[in-house]
């Protein structure tokens, strides 16, 4: 892509860009305050961690409705509304009642289930000569907010003296933002996809399988650790700015990686090297959080950052790549993000619970390598050139 194109294609897609930005910080601001948060309402490890697994399984519950959504209205008016409902339900959330809480959570995590799989629609339909490029964009995307939330959720909360200063911030901002993708203008016309849903014959093709299960041991592992990371260096010594700042560097290297494997994976034919290459770093920067937590600590979440976000964008790159068209990228988008989060809604329950049951976080982190290995093994079927077609 030449300087000129480039330009072109970024001016084009600031839109998208920055409605990716609204993705994450609503999930990713809660981690580095849980411990301040379960104090406030008395909750145990496994009850705090409701806080960011819930979202997780709404991702997940949320992604099934997006096709019937998306055939009584337009992709563009979908991402408006959940722009509006990102600020409705972010706001809710700071109500001082543990129901209004846990309500606005799952609101939340709705809304950014629809918003997942409609922007690889959008992607798809808009983009289909810049796959890699509008891919690597958005996830970079995710990653900087995630990254910026994960960062500033304790320094604004301690200034302030309550955690609920910083996700009063991020809850206005999608409505800030819905101001720009009103000037979004798509390269097809703006209506509602055909109303017949054929994630039913999904069910029976092996590759929307491997990339369900691909895609939640992934996330799984991304949301153990941005939920538990900092409790878990918090307990091992390390203040609560320093955990915190943590989980930012391990998000901030989903910025770089976002933006590079997506087109990278685009490039070649076959993606099995990279997905065992990711993998098996981040089965490195696991051992190092396990055996020791408070010595080269930013080598492991760096190692993690490069890995977890690494395979995140590959995993969304893989569906525009599997799909034949933007009917087939919603529907195998739709039964991966799916069923994927709730495979990845187990991770940080199973970590909680483990941690409540042994006291200690060494079991919950072997259990995490496991699943790595597991990954890795998925991974290698996944990223085999095999074009998924609507009729299959």
């Amino acid at each position: 892509m030449d300087q000129e194109t480039r330009s072109a294609f970024l001016r084009r897609a600031m839109p998208m860009f920055v409605f990716s930005l609204m993705l994450r910080p609503l999930v990713t601001n809660v981690g580095p305050v849980l411990p301040e948060i379960r104090a406030e309402f008395g909750m145990t490890a496994a009850q705090g961690s409701l806080l960011t697994t819930l979202p997780i399984v709404c991702f997940g519950l949320g992604s099934f409705f997006v096709p019937r959504l998306l055939a009584k209205r337009s992709p563009n008016t979908v991402v408006a509304l959940v722009l509006l409902v990102l600020t409705t339900a972010g706001l809710i959330r700071l109500i001082p009642n543990i129901g209004a809480l846990l309500a606005g959570t799952v609101v939340i995590g709705l809304a950014i289930a629809v918003g997942n799989v409609t922007m690889s629609v959008v992607n798809r339909r808009d983009f289909t000569y810049k796959l890699g490029w509008i891919t690597g964009l958005v996830t970079a995307g995710i990653s900087v907010s995630a990254s910026f939330a994960a960062l500033t959720s304790f320094p604004i909360s301690n200034a302030f003296g309550t955690w609920r200063v910083s996700m009063a911030m991020w809850a206005l901002l999608p409505l800030a933002t819905l101001a720009l993708w009103k000037t979004y203008k798509p390269s097809e016309p703006d209506v509602p996809l055909p109303s017949s849903i054929h994630v039913s014959k999904l069910i029976r093709n092996k590759m929307a399988w491997g990339l369900l299960f691909y895609f939640g041991l992934q996330s799984s592992m991304y949301y153990s650790m941005v939920t538990w990371m900092p409790s878990i260096l918090r307990d091992a010594g390390l203040s609560p700015e320093n955990a915190g700042s943590m989980v930012a560097l391990l998000t901030f290297f989903g910025i770089p990686t976002g933006l590079l494997v997506p087109p990278l994976a685009a490039r070649v034919k076959s993606q099995v090297g990279l997905s065992l290459l990711f993998v098996g770093v981040g089965m490195l920067g696991m051992c190092g959080l396990l055996w020791s937590p408070t010595h080269l600590t930013a080598l492991w979440a760096i190692m993690l950052g490069c890995a977890l976000g690494s395979t995140f964008p590959l995993s969304l790159t893989l569906v525009l790549l599997r799909s034949d068209g933007p009917a087939t990228a919603r529907d195998l988008g739709t039964m991966m993000q799916g069923g994927g989060y709730f495979i990845s809604a187990l991770g940080p329950f199973l970590l909680g619970a483990v941690h409540d049951k042994t006291n200690s976080w060494h079991i919950a982190l072997v259990g995490l390598l496991v699943a790595m290995a597991v990954q890795a093994a998925v991974g290698v079927y996944v990223s085999r050139p095999i074009v998924v077609h609507e009729e299959n």
